[in-house]
């Protein structure tokens, strides 16, 4: 809840206490990476990533990663953060999207698809 509401020193105190690890699901099956990449937390997302975060795990009904929803929502500095940290634009969730389909499809954006190829 702490990613999901944009609280970074409570993220950070979590997971440098050892309390939750940066890749501990909730019970919608998401990470802490999610909700950041969901709600557009970009310090969150980038403290997650440097702990250990896997950038491509799936999660949520949809089974996609933190790229799929910031693709979807529309966030391109989240985008290319992790995109930089290698994330995979290719992995499909559930519905058969990738995060490519995803930036064309839902947002039509060709802004997008210049992060895709060019970062």
């Amino acid at each position: 809840q702490a990613s999901q509401r944009g609280l970074f020193d409570v993220v950070k105190k979590l997971i440098l206490s050892n309390k939750a690890n940066a890749n501990d699901k909730d019970d919608q099956n998401c990470t802490a990476l999610h909700w950041a990449a969901i709600n557009n937390h970009i310090e969150i997302a980038k403290f997650l990533l440097i702990h250990g975060a896997k950038v491509d795990e799936k999660g949520g009904d949809l089974l996609a990663t933190p790229l799929h929803w910031a693709t979807r929502y529309g966030h391109l500095q989240m985008v290319t953060l992790l995109r930089k940290h290698q994330a995979d634009p290719n992995i499909v969730d559930n519905q058969g999207y990738n995060a490519l389909h995803l930036a064309i499809h839902v947002i039509n954006n060709i802004i997008m698809i210049f992060f895709f190829f060019f970062i």
